[in-house]
């Protein structure tokens, strides 16, 4: 028996310090994480009020811009094009989803063909 005596003796001396330095290591980052935590909740609140008075003030800017948008026409919201006048004979009418549109041929069909 006195062989395996040193034998038990090395493996409990070994997960002794293995638990010494996890209890250390645990309480070295719980304190370390508290103060992390203090500096970041004081940079998170400088973070939202900074971010508060950019979301006011483009707020005031656009109620300023909100008058001369009110005249202002998209582009696309007319409607479908409608010609003011007859087309030429040779452009071809379609319908495609409700709208219609012209094919307009870029050169004389052959022969008076239509495309």
């Amino acid at each position: 028996m006195k062989p395996q005596a040193p034998r038990h003796t090395g493996l409990l001396i070994a997960f002794l310090s293995m638990a010494a330095s996890a209890v250390a290591f645990r309480r070295g980052v719980q304190a370390t994480s508290a103060a992390e935590q203090k500096i970041t909740m004081q940079e998170l609140k400088e973070k939202l009020e900074k971010l508060e008075k950019e979301v006011a003030d483009l707020r005031r800017q656009l109620e300023q811009l909100r008058p001369a948008m009110q005249g202002f026409v998209l582009p696309g919201s007319r409607g479908p094009f409608t010609p003011r006048r007859s087309v030429p004979p040779n452009w071809n009418r379609f319908e495609l989803n409700g709208m219609e549109y012209y094919l307009v041929p870029v050169e004389k069909p052959p022969s008076g063909r239509k495309p």
